[in-house]
């Protein structure tokens, strides 16, 4: 016996048989889809990250919390944490060869 039911597509809008509707995340939540709208949705390039340029990794040494800032901007470094800017000191990266040398 075959299934009959008809569920609507949350894209398209159109009725489809309940075979054909899948779940797919949008979000925090998730939206039922038709085979077309899978199809063109997988098609679609992921929206690429923001690269940030120029951020440097730098640490509060007051409250010992670890963030990025760009030097090149207009407002003035603080800490984001503690808002204090005294003693926010630039951190620098750590390599496999700078840790040998020193241990």
């Amino acid at each position: 016996m075959e299934d009959t039911r008809q569920m609507i597509c949350e894209h398209c809008r159109n009725s489809f048989p309940i075979s054909e509707i899948k779940y797919m995340p949008k979000g925090s939540t998730k939206v039922a889809l038709c085979n077309g709208c899978r199809e063109k949705q997988r098609t679609l390039e992921p929206p690429s990250r923001k690269q940030v340029p120029n951020k440097k990794p730098y640490l509060c040494q007051r409250c010992s919390y670890k963030f990025r800032f760009n030097p090149n901007s207009v407002s003035n470094m603080r800490c984001p944490y503690c808002g204090k800017a005294d003693q926010v000191v630039e951190l620098e990266e750590a390599s496999a060869d700078k840790l040998v040398k020193n241990s």
